[in-house]
C-alpha cells in the first residue's frame, strides 16, 4: 500500500502528540531505570516494570522470554495481517561503574507505544514488537535472543541511543569481548631452586610485550585492550598459572578474525619461549559491526530534520567513520545465509542523539548527562523519528522494497559469516 502525504502526515502528528501525552509517565519510566541501575543478566526490576506497563497498555507480553529470563517480548497489533517492526530496548547498566553510563530504554519505549497507539486510532495493519533485550554491555544478550529466534518474522529492527554526538549512518566496530589466555608452568621455590621452575608470570609478560609490539603492524581501526588478571601469589615462589583476559575489536568481523589470529600468535609464541603450556578460553561474545539500512537511516534523517534537527556531519563522512565502541545490535543487523543457520538477522538502524555531554560512553560525565531533563527531551525527539520510520516501513511499499533491495544486496556482500553465532566459530587456539 502507499499512503497520501495528508494521510501520512496526520499519522506523524498523532504520533508525535502520543509522545507529548506520555511525557510524565516516560520520564517517570526514564527516571526508574536510571535511579535503579542493574547489571547484565540481572536487570530484573527493570524487566518486571517494564513488562507491567506494556501489559496495561494491551500489548501481548511474553516475559523471560528467549532463553534470558530478564528478557521480554511485547507485541501489538490492531487488525492483524501487514508487516512487523521491531524496537530494541536495552536496560543494563554498566560493570565497573554501576550505573547507566551508556544507554536507557526510554526511546524504544516511547516508539512502541506511540505506533500502537496509531495503529489502533487509525485501524492499520502491521504490528510493532518490543524486544527487551538485557545485557548489551558485555553479555550479548541479543545474539542468545536470535539464536532463540525472537527475531524470526520480523521486517525490521530499530533501536537508537544517547551520546556525545548525533550519527544515524552509524557504524559499529567489531569486537571480541573476552578471550582469555592461560599459562601452566612449574613451581619452585625462587631462591633455592629457581631452575627448577616454568615461570607462567614470564610468559603472560612475554604476551603482553608482544602484543604491544604487535600493534605496530595493526590498522587504524584495530583494537586489542587486556588486563593481566592472574600472575602468582608470592614473590618467593615461581608461580605455576597466570591469566590475562583480552578485548580485540576491528572494522569488521573478517578483519576481526585476522587480529585474533595476531594475537593468539603472540600467546603461543610467548609459551614456546618459556616452556609454559599456554590454554585459550573463549568466555566471551563476538559483536559484529552494525550494517546500517541505508534506506531506513534516511527515513529517520528526514525526519529528524523535519523536527528541527538537522546534521551538522554530512552522511558520507559518518559512513566512512567507524566508531569505536561494539554493540550486539551489529549481529542483528549482519546477514547469515549458511544452511545450519537457524537464526535471521534483519534490517537494521542504529542511529545515536547528542545529550549535551563532552566524553562518550562508559563514563561518569556521561552518566551525569543522561540523567538530566535534556536528555530525556532529545530521548524523545530521536522516538519520534523511530516511530515516524516504522510507520514508513508498515506503510509504503516503496520504502519496504527498497529496504529489501539493500539489505540483499549487503547479503552477497558479506557472504557466509559463522563467527557471529555466539563464541563459538572463533575459538580454536
Amino acid at each position: 500500500m502507499s499512503l497520501s502525504a495528508p494521510a501520512r502526515d496526520l499519522i506523524y502528528n498523532f504520533i508525535s502528540s502520543q509522545i507529548e501525552l506520555e511525557k510524565l509517565s516516560l520520564n517517570a519510566l526514564n527516571q526508574y531505570i536510571y535511579t535503579n541501575p542493574e547489571l547484565r543478566h540481572e536487570e530484573h526490576k527493570a524487566h518486571d516494570f517494564l513488562t507491567s506497563i506494556l501489559e496495561k497498555l494491551d500489548f501481548v507480553v511474553t516475559r523471560h522470554a528467549h532463553g534470558l529470563k530478564t528478557a521480554f517480548r511485547a507485541e501489538f497489533s490492531a487488525k492483524g495481517g501487514g508487516r512487523n517492526i521491531a524496537v530494541n530496548a536495552e536496560y543494563d547498566a554498566l560493570p565497573g561503574l554501576d550505573k547507566h553510563a551508556c544507554g536507557h530504554t526510554t526511546a524504544a519505549v516511547a516508539t512502541a507505544i506511540s505506533v500502537a497507539g496509531a495503529l489502533k486510532h487509525f485501524s492499520l495493519p502491521g504490528t510493532i514488537t518490543l524486544l527487551g533485550t538485557p545485557a548489551e554491555e558485555g553479555g550479548g544478550g541479543k545474539i542468545t535472543m536470535l539464536q532463540n529466534h525472537a527475531y524470526e518474522n520480523i521486517d525490521a529492527c530499530l533501536m537508537t541511543h544517547p551520546s556525545h554526538l548525533s550519527q544515524v549512518y552509524f557504524r559499529s566496530i567489531a569486537g571480541l569481548t573476552d578471550l582469555s589466555i592461560t599459562y601452566q608452568g612449574r613451581k619452585a621455590h625462587s631462591g633455592i631452586a629457581p631452575w627448577d621452575g616454568v615461570n607462567s608470570l614470564d610468559a603472560i609478560t612475554l604476551m603482553w610485550a608482544s602484543v604491544g609490539l604487535m600493534r605496530q603492524q595493526l590498522m587504524p581501526t584495530d583494537r586489542v585492550s587486556g588486563v593481566i588478571t592472574d600472575g602468582g601469589a608470592a614473590n618467593n615462589v615461581c608461580p605455576d598459572f597466570s591469566k590475562g583476559s583480552f578485548g580485540i575489536r576491528a572494522e569488521n568481523v573478517g578483519r576481526l578474525e585476522v587480529v585474533k589470529e595476531k594475537v593468539l600468535n603472540c600467546a603461543r609464541g610467548a609459551a614456546k619461549a618459556t616452556g609454559c603450556e599456554c590454554g585459550v578460553i573463549d568466555d566471551g561474545w563476538l559483536y559484529a559491526d552494525v550494517r546500517t539500512n541505508d534506506v531506513i537511516a534516511g527515513r529517520y534523517e528526514a525526519h529528524l530534520e523535519m523536527l528541527g534537527r538537522p546534521w551538522v556531519e554530512g552522511k558520507d563522512e559518518q559512513k566512512r567513520n567507524v566508531f569505536g565502541g561494539g554493540t550486539d545490535m551489529g549481529n542483528v543487523s549482519y546477514v547469515v545465509s549458511f544452511p545450519a543457520a537457524s537464526v535471521l538477522m534483519v534490517p537494521s538502524i542504529h542511529p545515536t542523539f547528542d545529550i549535551g555531554c563532552k566524553e562518550g560512553c562508559h563514563t561518569n560525565e556521561f552518566y551525569e548527562a543522561a540523567g538530566t531533563y535534556h536528555a530525556f527531551e532529545e530521548c524523545l525527539l530521536s522516538a519520534k523519528g523511530m516511530a515516524f520510520s516504522a510507520i514508513d516501513i508498515m506503510l509504503d511499499d516503496e520504502v519496504y522494497g527498497d529496504m529489501k533491495e539493500e539489505f540483499e544486496a549487503m547479503k552477497k556482500d558479506i557472504g557466509d559469516c559463522k563467527a557471529i553465532f555466539g563464541n563459538t566459530a572463533l575459538n580454536s587456539a
